[in-house]
């Protein structure tokens, strides 16, 4: 409210994307500290995430911000969780500046218009719930197709080389034995 929904959006998103680089640094320092991989936490998500890294950074870029428009995403476990994932930290803070940009003009917007919202008289604009939804749905299929392309055959080579060389060159999977 205090510096206008300009300056006080991009001050927001700003904010939001400097403390998700600092999660997800927290969780990389102790997951490496305590050796937790993704793959402790499921072993198909780390071959999706291997997948989701081999694709091109505009990809990755496009994931993070959907999910960051998405409004099923809890943001700080989104935060530590991405931490275990091959994603980049500029990714990470770049699609977190994109992605909470339009929900932070709606609420600084909202905080200029201070009385008007504090009675109640302020909405959120029907073409910012739809865009949310929107975002979700664009989020799930994206991954969902990412996930499709890891056939349970591949899971399976996985877990079976993961036993058999003692995750030798796996550590971008997760593995540790």
């Amino acid at each position: 409210m205090l510096f206008g929904p300009v300056k006080g959006t991009l001050l927001v998103s700003l904010s939001l994307s400097a403390s998700s680089i600092i999660a997800y640094t927290i969780a990389q320092m102790i997951a490496a500290k305590k050796k937790f991989t993704l793959a402790a936490l499921s072993p198909r998500a780390a071959v999706i995430d291997a997948a989701i890294g081999m694709r091109p950074p505009r990809t990755k870029l496009l994931l993070v911000t959907l999910l960051r428009l998405s409004p099923m995403m809890p943001f700080t476990f989104s935060n530590y969780l991405m931490g275990l994932t091959s994603l980049s930290p500029l990714v990470v803070f770049f699609g977190t500046l994109l992605g909470t940009v339009p929900t932070q003009l709606a609420y600084v917007t909202a905080g200029s218009l201070g009385r008007q919202a504090l009675e109640g008289g302020l909405s959120m604009p029907p073409a910012l719930a739809i865009s949310g939804v929107v975002a979700t749905v664009a989020a799930v299929m994206l991954v969902g197709q990412v996930a499709g392309s890891v056939s349970q055959k591949t899971l399976d080579g996985f877990q079976a080389h993961k036993r058999s060389v003692g995750c030798r060159g796996l550590h971008k999977l997760g593995c540790s034995v």
